[in-house]
This record gives structure tokens, sequence and C-alpha cells, in this order.
């Protein structure tokens, strides 16, 4: 699939792979649709202003096992904060501003449905089957003590 920012390659058994500007796989809210958000608005969890990682451009791959119940996701990626001191924004260096300071990120998660796949849409409206999802996630950012200039 390519959607001119990224591209996807799922010719292979249990993972897929992404190379380029895709999000980054941290938080559930992040990753849900906005279409599917029970809120207008994202939460802390889900924003980037707030320390959640970003749409970020490197390598990921996700996959699931288990008839999809353990799903699971890393990227390898650069990244870049802008260095307002109001608030932790993570953004990708595709948008980035002259004063944001360039680093490398690892993210990883693991999502646990012990009754079967559950989608990242919010809200369970059909009530059919009681459904669950564990998640772990977690990410590291390192500064390469470098700014971008344009000039």
């Amino acid at each position: 699939m390519n959607n001119g920012k990224f591209r996807t390659y799922d010719g292979f058994d249990m993972v897929s792979i992404t190379v380029g500007n895709a999000a980054t796989p941290f938080s559930r809210e992040f990753l849900t649709s906005s279409k599917r958000q029970q809120l207008v608005e994202r939460t802390f969890v889900g924003d980037h202003n707030y320390g959640t990682p970003d749409r970020a451009a490197g390598v990921h791959l996700s996959g699931n096992v288990l008839d999809k119940k353990l799903g699971w996701a890393v990227s390898g990626v650069q990244s870049c904060i802008d260095p307002d001191n109001s608030k932790l924004d993570f953004d990708t260096p595709v948008n980035r501003n002259d004063d944001f300071n360039e680093g490398w990120m690892a993210v990883g998660r693991v999502d646990f449905h012990p009754f079967g796949y559950l989608k990242m849409a919010q809200g369970d409206f059909d009530r059919e089957n009681l459904k669950a999802t564990i998640s772990l996630a977690a990410f590291t950012w390192s500064n390469d003590d470098d700014k971008y200039f344009t000039g």
C-alpha cells in the first residue's frame, strides 16, 4: 500500500513492514482513528503535545500471533522535539521547524486479547461477547545534539 507518505509490505507471514512517515505504536488512543473515538478531542495520552510519540520517519514492524490474541509492534525512527517549554511535543522530521531538536526513537507495543481480538475502535456497542485488551507500550528518545537549520 502506498499513500505517498509511506509504503507497507504485507507479503510476509505474521509481520507487516512499513517504511516511511507513519504512526508510532505507542498510545492506543493515538492509533485509533478519530472517527472511532468516543470523545471529540484526544486526551493527553493520545496527543503528541503531551509526550505521546507522533508519526515518525523510519521502519515500523507489526504483527499478530496466536489467532490474533497477541499483537506486537516496534519502530525504529527519527523523531523531533519542539523546544517549546510549555509542553513535550514530539513531531515528525517531515514537518519540522528550524528549532526542532532531532534524535532517534525506539518504540514498542504488545497487546494481549485474552477473549479474542479486539479492534482499536473504542467502545463495545454490539455487546455480543466479552472482550478485553491488556497492553504494554514503551519508548525511548535520544537527542543526537543536533538541531535543524535551514540557513
